[in-house]
């Protein structure tokens, strides 16, 4: 008995003995699940405050996003609707600014709020007219977004170019041995990327940046180039501000043609910049190196890797194209029947006239709207004094070819624009009057005097050597200048032809802002280039 007790004493000390360890160890699993708990709660607690984070950021980023785009929309119509466009004359839009190169300004928008927040856009001036910094930072309940982009405004008008040229096929668009002072617009129509649009050789130089070899006394014609700063120059440069653009097709250059010119020492303070400002060519470069991305022919501020940055925004202007101003139209029907019919009292035979014009040439073609027999500065027409000087005003339709010629110049004065049916010929130099100060840029001749000449077929510049001819000419085929012909204006054509032989073109800057009436695509397009980025990480 005493036995068997102790053996029930011993068996319920292992029974309290168990039950201890059971209790414990369910404190064990509490404290184990509270911990767990406890972190899933924290856990819960930073997803959800990263989750608001995130969200408000989007928001803040939308909302900077949107301050961005106002703010491009106003510097987009600053551009369009002013007559000589500038961001840094301190009104942007309708909105009065102070601007400045050194600090950052804000744009003072009467409304900001915008989801819940505001944005603010601050701008900040570059040394050009024409570029500047924005940045858009946009707020909300304490979370803020910024962002900052580098904007350059592109005039995208043909006219803005020394050349201008679009399809491609078979042929190179350029070909030959010419130097081009302006900027080159070659879209490539229809060229594979191993064909060349551009074929330059022996000395020619294509995009050059001032007007280097030009005669003084076209020079004194023309607006002064404006002026830049470079780096370790102590004078100012002259500068056309070219660039050069390919959409499709390679250039070759060989012998010693160049994109630009090589600024050496002697270079230095000459007041010209040698460099073209930028390049911009998608499929590369021929110039014997290994790499078509590369080109020691190539002088360029920006060097020449980057492709064509204007993606589809530009395309060749055809005649064939709807007007803008009446899209049931063509440009060419609508110029047609824009033209006055012309009461010409003198009973001119115009296609007669102008198919073997001549500086002897006498006549007046004119619409009479005043009824006096006279040819007035504000009627539309053509006129020649049989001593070589010409009159044009407005819009002349000619059904037939044109041919200017003989062996002595021809001056002209007013603004025109004259569409054939026909190609057209320029045998003789056909230039503005000679300025009565070269010195006073209020009495320059050219391009406040403008002649524009347009054809759906072929024009040819020169015939025989040393002849000057200032316009601007449009060829939906081809345009062929030339012995030693200089042209001092733009061609806008398929083709470009130098026909073997050294002629220059030289673009000036000025004309697009005096196109003359009617002529293609005659009003300015503006193309934003927007560079940006975020600067701002969010804010915890």
């Amino acid at each position: 008995m005493e036995l068997l007790r102790n053996r029930k004493k011993r068996s319920n000390c292992k029974f309290l003995n168990n039950r201890g360890s059971m209790l414990l160890l369910s404190y064990l699993v509490i404290i184990v699940l509270l911990g767990v708990s406890a972190a899933i709660m924290v856990l819960g607690a930073s997803e959800s405050r990263t989750s608001r984070i995130q969200r408000l950021s989007s928001i803040a980023f939308s909302i900077a996003e949107a301050g961005l785009e106002k703010a491009l929309y106003d510097l987009r119509e600053d551009f369009v609707n002013d007559s000589s466009p500038s961001w840094s004359d301190g009104d942007i839009n309708g909105y009065t600014l102070s601007p400045s190169t050194d600090s950052y300004y804000t744009i003072p928008y009467d409304v900001t709020s915008l989801n819940g927040g505001s944005y603010e856009v601050q701008l900040l001036n570059s040394s050009s007219a024409n570029a500047i910094w924005v940045e858009s930072t946009g707020t909300i309940e304490g979370m803020s977004q910024s962002l900052r982009a580098y904007v350059t405004a592109v005039n995208i008008s043909p006219w803005d170019n020394a050349i201008f040229a679009g399809a491609g096929a078979a042929g190179k668009l350029i070909s030959g041995n010419v130097d081009i002072r302006g900027s080159v617009h070659l879209l490539g129509n229809g060229l594979a990327p191993t064909d060349n649009a551009v074929y330059m050789g022996g000395t020619a130089e294509i995009v050059g940046n001032n007007y280097s070899g030009m005669a003084a006394y076209l020079e004194d014609k023309i607006p002064k180039l404006p002026t830049i700063t470079i780096s370790g120059e102590a004078s100012p440069s002259e500068t056309l501000s070219s660039e050069l653009r390919i959409k499709r097709g390679m250039i070759e250059l060989s012998g010693s043609a160049a994109v630009g010119q090589e600024t050496k020492n002697a270079d230095k303070n000459d007041g010209e910049k040698e460099n073209v400002d930028g390049t911009y060519v998608t499929d590369g470069y021929d110039c014997g190196d290994a790499d078509n991305r590369i080109c020691s022919s190539v002088y360029s501020d920006n060097g020449t890797t980057e492709a064509y940055d204007l993606g589809d925004a530009v395309s060749f202007p055809s005649l064939g194209d709807d007007a803008p101003e009446d899209t049931t139209k063509t440009i060419k029907q609508y110029f047609i029947d824009e033209v006055p019919s012309h009461s010409n009292p003198t009973g001119v035979d115009l296609a007669s006239a102008l198919s073997n014009l001549q500086a002897s040439s006498n006549f007046k073609y004119y619409d009479d709207t005043n009824n006096n027999n006279i040819f007035d500065a504000n009627e539309d027409g053509i006129s020649m004094d049989g001593s070589g000087n010409m009159y044009i005003s407005g819009r002349i339709y000619v059904n037939g070819a044109v041919s200017i010629g003989g062996s002595d110049p021809i001056t002209y004065t007013g603004t025109g624009t004259i569409l054939a049916e026909g190609n057209v010929a320029i045998k003789t130099s056909l230039i503005t009057p000679a300025p009565a100060d070269p010195s006073d840029p209020a009495l320059k001749t050219y391009p406040e005097n403008i002649i524009g000449i347009m054809t759906p077929g072929d024009i040819s510049l020169g015939e025989s050597a040393q002849i000057d001819i200032m316009g601007l000419f449009y060829a939906e085929n081809q345009v062929v200048v030339n012995k030693q012909t200089d042209v001092i204006g733009t061609l806008v054509t398929n083709y470009f032809d130098t026909g073997g032989q050294v002629p220059a073109v030289y673009q000036v800057p000025e004309v697009v802002n005096n196109l003359p009436e009617g002529l293609i695509t005659s009003s300015e397009v503006w193309f934003l280039k927007v560079v940006w980025k975020e600067i701002d990480a969010p804010t915890p």
